[in-house]
């Protein structure tokens, strides 16, 4: 059985997503992609499938959103971006 056929008798999927997924190449947050992943998400969820998503993203989206184009390197700058409540999680699905 091959990895389509296993898929579609599974009845549990986890679907792990990183920051080249989610994002573009200058570090901004690809939302059209993201919109593509959750329909094709929601559509296994109608097929009565449980879907697990876990990303490892959050950085990209938090840098998009502090307006930032890179991680910070020094202690310093990540301990005051942490600090920054500006930006809350929103969600985006």
């Amino acid at each position: 059985m091959n990895a389509r056929e296993r898929l579609k008798e599974a009845s549990r999927i986890v679907v792990k997503v990183g920051t080249s997924t989610l994002a573009h190449e200058t570090g901004k947050l690809d939302l059209y992609r993201i919109d593509h992943l959750i329909r094709e998400l929601a559509d296994l969820k109608n097929q009565g499938k449980e879907i697990l998503l876990v990303s490892s993203g959050a950085i990209a989206a938090g840098l998009g959103k502090l307006g930032l184009s890179q991680k910070p390197d020094s202690i310093p700058e990540k301990a005051g971006h942490c600090g920054d409540r500006s930006g809350r999680s929103h969600a985006y699905l």
